[in-house]
């Protein structure tokens, strides 16, 4: 098993905490709810006879807050022990686990083919890279923030990674998907494979001007037998096609439709091929791109394209570049981190409306209030971990 990193130790404390109070301030407005209500439903008029006027409807509320206050109380203790006793247990012997251990797959192993995985290993160890089969749980890997909208196959969870080590290229991330397909005879299940490879970078707001394609076209006259290629997108993409090494080895690879896609929340630059060559059918499942794994000749590339990312993205941030302008026309090297795009704002502020809304409605404000303050720590903390 891979060990968990301090830092997730100590993020998983601290989240428990949180917990743990927001579970204690439900009791306590549970306990006040409570307290509003009366066993005497009736009051004295004063020239004689009684008015009835009902009991206060907040018993059942009280109750309620009460109820999922002790249960967060109970998730945050959870949290909070399992945390410290690791951490207890790393100060004790800093040096336990640190050796390298080999990846094995957990109870639904079986389902994430393993088998998969560990021949792209040995793919890229036959092409000579220094590649290891690690845990996309694990400290190594990168971990991938699921959106809280949207059908991006980049945010579905990977099946399986492979480190690089010594190369620009860090990274060999498989995602696998299901796809329905309407035939005569009925639907028709469909897996996609997507081999996506990956480097750490601070994207920050720098998105746009790193996100690029491909583009090919023919230019005119007879002699010309050969696409062109060059780059779509912002700053990057200029860097791109003014390279003419990284021309020569895109028509090396076989022209093929690459998409660069940056990520700011997770920090990663990616690589993706744009169409799947490979097609197999096991009985009425049909694969797509399975077993696509990349050329000797792709891997040369995508390990080019790395290496212009960093140089362009070390000459913004230092400065090197004064002349370098985004698509705003503001210089690059100003432009800061940003862990929250405007669509996860907006996602966020929907869902917490809505959150309130019903919540108020099916029971009252003061439940509705709290619950929503605590959806709120929660989806702000999940956003910019």
């Amino acid at each position: 098993m891979v060990r968990i990193s301090l830092e997730r130790l100590k993020r998983r404390r601290s989240l428990g905490i949180v917990i743990i109070v927001a579970g204690a301030l439900l009791v306590i407005l549970g306990i006040a709810l409570s307290s509003v209500y009366e066993s005497d439903p009736y009051n004295e008029l004063p020239g004689g006879g009684l008015y009835y006027h009902g009991n206060y409807p907040y018993h059942a509320q009280g109750i309620l807050s009460i109820i999922v206050g002790v249960a967060l109380v109970l998730a945050g203790l959870i949290l909070v022990i399992t945390a410290v006793i690791k951490l207890k247990a790393r100060s004790a012997n800093p040096d336990s686990g640190t050796e390298e251990e080999e990846y094995k797959p957990g109870l639904l192993g079986r389902f994430s083919q393993p088998r998969l995985i560990k021949d792209l290993e040995e793919h890229l160890r036959q092409n000579g890279y220094t590649a290891k089969v690690i845990d996309k749980k694990g400290p190594e890997a990168i971990h991938h923030t699921m959106p809280l909208a949207g059908n991006d196959p980049l945010s579905f969870g990977r099946m399986g990674v492979v480190k690089v080590e010594g190369h620009n290229l860090e990274y060999v991330e498989v995602i696998r998907w299901l796809l329905g397909s309407a035939r005569s005879r009925g639907p028709v299940p469909q897996v996609r494979y997507l081999y996506v490879y990956t480097m750490r970078a601070e994207v920050g707001t720098l998105v746009r001007e790193i996100e690029a394609n491909t583009f090919y076209y023919q230019p005119s006259g007879p002699a010309q037998d050969v696409r062109t290629s060059t780059w779509q997108g912002g700053w990057l993409a200029r860097i791109l096609s003014a390279d003419g090494e990284l021309a020569s080895m895109l028509q090396k690879a076989g022209s093929p439709s690459l998409v660069i896609r940056a990520n700011p929340k997770d920090n990663y630059v990616a690589i993706v091929k744009d169409s799947s060559t490979s097609v197999s059918t096991y009985g009425l499942i049909v694969k797509y791109g399975e077993w696509d794994f990349a050329s000797p000749e792709e891997l040369a590339l995508y390990d080019r394209i790395f290496q212009k990312v960093k140089e362009s993205m070390r000459d913004w941030r230092t400065g090197l570049a004064p002349d370098a302008l985004g698509s705003d026309g503001k210089p690059l090297s100003s432009k800061k981190v940003a862990k929250m795009s405007g669509l996860d704002w907006f996602v966020t502020g929907v869902l917490l409306l809505l959150l309130f809304s019903f919540s108020s409605l099916i029971f009252t404000l003061w439940v509705g209030i709290p619950l929503t303050i605590i959806a709120a720590a929660g989806l702000l903390y999940y956003q910019r971990k």
